[in-house]
C-alpha cells in the first residue's frame, strides 16, 4: 500500500517522461516511489515506530509531567485526531510483572493540536485518590503510555475534476481520500469535512449509483461515458498534505532522474562539452539533506520545531 502518492498518480502528475522509459516497469516505479516516501519520512526525522504523514494510529511511552499534567504529541507536524488509550504507569505489580496503571477515560483529555499537547485535569479528579502517595512510592515521574490517531483531515469542495479522456474516469487532482472522520469531539471545527465525497455533473449532485469511486488513486467511474461537455466536480476530503505529494513526486524523479544516468554509464560525469555547449551535473547540498533541492523546499513548511 502506497503511503503518499501511487504509481498512477506519479504517471498523471510527474515531469519525468515514463512512457519514454521502456525499462521502467510499475515495480520500478513502485519501489522508487517507495524509496523517496522513505527518503521524505527520513528528511523529517520521524521515529519509524510511529508512523509518518500518512493516517496511522501509535503506541508511544513518555514522561508524566505531574506539574502541567500535559505530554507533547509524539508525530510532528502529523496532528492528533483522538486518543484511543491513555494510561499513566505508577509502578509494576510485583507478582506478575504487569504495570499498574492510572487509565484516563479519553474523554478527560484535553488536546491542543496547534501547540502539540495534550492535557489531562487533576488526577484527584479521576477517582485515584491514592495518586499522591503512589506517585512518591513509585516511579519517578512517572510514564504515560498513550494509543493514538493521527493524520490529516484537508478539505476541497467543488474541486472540477479531470476528465481522463475516455468520458468515464475523472481524476481529482489529490487522492488518499479520508473513509471516516473520526476527529475528537473537543477538536472538531463547526464545519465538518466531507468524508463521503459528494460527485456533481453540471452543477446537480449525482446518483451515487452512477458512479464508483477509487478513493486511494481520486478518481470517479461512470457506468458509461459521458458528454464530452458535462461539467463533473467534487467536494471530497484527502489525507496527504500537498507539499508530501509535492515532495514524494519531486524525489521520485531525482532518482529515476539519477537511473536513467546509470543505464546510459553516465553516473559518474560530471559534465561534458560538445563544441561551444557545457552541460554538467545539478548537485544538491548534500551536507543537510539527501533530499533534491525541490523535496526539501515543498517540506520546509513542516521543518520548526513545537514547544509544549
Amino acid at each position: 500500500m502506497p503511503k503518499y502518492l501511487t504509481t498512477q498518480q506519479f504517471k498523471n502528475q510527474s515531469s519525468y517522461p515514463v512512457s519514454a522509459d521502456p525499462t521502467l516497469t510499475d515495480m520500478v516505479l513502485a519501489n522508487t516511489i517507495a524509496r523517496a516516501e522513505a527518503e521524505v519520512d527520513s528528511f523529517m526525522q520521524f521515529d519509524l515506530r510511529l508512523g509518518g504523514f500518512e493516517p496511522h494510529t501509535g503506541w508511544v511511552q513518555q514522561q508524566w509531567d505531574a506539574k502541567r499534567l500535559r505530554v507533547r504529541i509524539p508525530n510532528f507536524p502529523v496532528p492528533v485526531r483522538q486518543a484511543l488509550r491513555y494510561q499513566i504507569q505508577v509502578s509494576n505489580l510485583t507478582t506478575s510483572g504487569a504495570g499498574f496503571m492510572a487509565t484516563i477515560n479519553p474523554n478527560d483529555i484535553a488536546y491542543n493540536v496547534f501547540d502539540f499537547y495534550v492535557e489531562i485535569v487533576p488526577l484527584q479528579s479521576i477517582t485515584y485518590s491514592l495518586a499522591p502517595v503512589l506517585v512518591q512510592l513509585g516511579l519517578r515521574p512517572p510514564i504515560v503510555q498513550w494509543d493514538f490517531e493521527a493524520g490529516f483531515y484537508l478539505a476541497s469542495m467543488g474541486e472540477r475534476i479531470i476528465n481522463s479522456g475516455d468520458n468515464q474516469t475523472y481524476y481529482a487532482l489529490r487522492g488518499f481520500w479520508a473513509t471516516s472522520y473520526t476527529q475528537a469531539l473537543s477538536i472538531q471545527p463547526m464545519t465538518l469535512p466531507p468524508t463521503v465525497p459528494v460527485v456533481y455533473v453540471n452543477g446537480a449532485v449525482a446518483d451515487d449509483s452512477t458512479y464508483t469511486l477509487d478513493m486511494v488513486e481520486g478518481s470517479v467511474k461512470f457506468g458509461s461515458a459521458r458528454s464530452t461537455t458535462d461539467v463533473v466536480a467534487l467536494d471530497y476530503t484527502y489525507t496527504i498534505p500537498d507539499a508530501v505529494r509535492t515532495a514524494t513526486i519531486a524525489q521520485a524523479t531525482w532518482i529515476l532522474g539519477q537511473r536513467a544516468l546509470a543505464y546510459r554509464d553516465m553516473i559518474g560525469l560530471e559534465r561534458i562539452t560538445v563544441g561551444k555547449v557545457t552541460l554538467m551535473r545539478a548537485h544538491y547540498d548534500e551536507t543537510s539533506s539527501f533530499l533534491c533541492e525541490e523535496a526539501r523546499l515543498a517540506l520546509q513548511a513542516y521543518q520548526s520545531v513545537p514547544v509544549a
